[in-house]
C-alpha cells in the first residue's frame, strides 16, 4: 500500500511542479535588467559622479555607461576672459564647490518633464543624501535661478535659496568678489601660461 502511494506521489509530483516552474520563469522574465539608457531616462536613477565639468554640469556612470548631466533650474557664471573678472572667479568657485559636493559620490538623478537638452545632456534635479544639490549651489550664490517651463518642480526651493544668498551677499550677490583672492591668482596664472604658449 505504501509503495503504491509512493508511486502515485512520484507520478503526480512532476505535474504539480510544472506550474510552479512556469510561474518562476515568468517572474524572472519580468525582472529583466533595463539598459543603461532606459535607466537614465527613468523618473529616478542612481548614478555615480565620475567627473565634475563645472558648477552646473556633471559626468555620471549609469550601468557602466557614461552620461553628461546638466542641473535643472540653474544659470552658472561663464568665464569671459583672462582678467580678474567676477564671472571667471565665480565660474572657478562654482566648479570647485560642485566637485566638493558630488565628485566620486553616489547621487540620485530626478527627471522633471524634459529628458535631455539639445546637446544630449540629461536634464536633472540632483540629490545627494536627501539634499537637493541644485538648491545648494544657488544657496551659496554660485548660480542664478533659471527655471525653464515645463521643468519647474523645485522652483520655489531655488528662489528661496537665491533670496537668502542675495540677502547674505553670497557669491554673485557679493560686492566684495573681485581681485584679491586665490582663485583670481590661479586664473591669472593660467591666462599668462596661455599667452606665453601663443606668443
Amino acid at each position: 500500500m505504501k509503495s503504491a502511494r509512493k508511486a502515485t506521489l512520484y507520478s503526480i509530483l512532476p505535474f504539480a511542479l510544472v506550474p510552479l516552474m512556469l510561474s518562476a520563469i515568468q517572474v524572472v522574465a519580468s525582472l529583466s535588467v533595463a539598459s543603461p539608457s532606459e535607466l537614465a531616462a527613468s523618473p529616478r536613477t542612481e548614478a555615480t559622479v565620475t567627473r565634475v565639468i563645472d558648477g552646473g554640469t556633471l559626468e555620471v556612470s549609469i550601468g557602466g555607461q557614461v552620461f553628461q548631466v546638466a542641473y535643472l533650474g540653474l544659470a552658472i557664471p561663464q568665464p569671459v576672459g583672462i582678467e580678474y573678472v567676477k564671472a571667471d572667479v565665480l565660474y572657478a568657485a562654482g566648479s570647485a564647490f560642485n566637485a566638493g559636493l558630488v565628485e566620486g559620490q553616489r547621487v540620485t538623478l530626478e527627471r522633471d518633464v524634459t529628458n535631455a537638452d539639445g546637446e544630449g545632456r540629461l536634464l536633472r534635479w540632483v540629490w545627494k543624501e536627501g539634499q537637493l544639490v541644485n538648491q545648494s549651489i544657488v544657496g551659496v550664490g554660485l548660480a542664478q535661478v533659471n527655471v525653464t517651463p515645463p521643468d519647474g518642480r523645485y522652483e520655489d526651493l531655488l528662489f528661496a535659496a537665491q533670496d537668502k544668498a542675495r540677502l547674505e551677499g553670497f557669491g554673485l550677490w557679493s560686492a566684495a568678489t573681485g581681485d584679491d583672492c586665490a582663485t583670481c591668482a590661479y586664473i591669472q596664472q593660467k591666462a599668462e601660461q596661455t599667452l606665453a604658449l601663443e606668443s
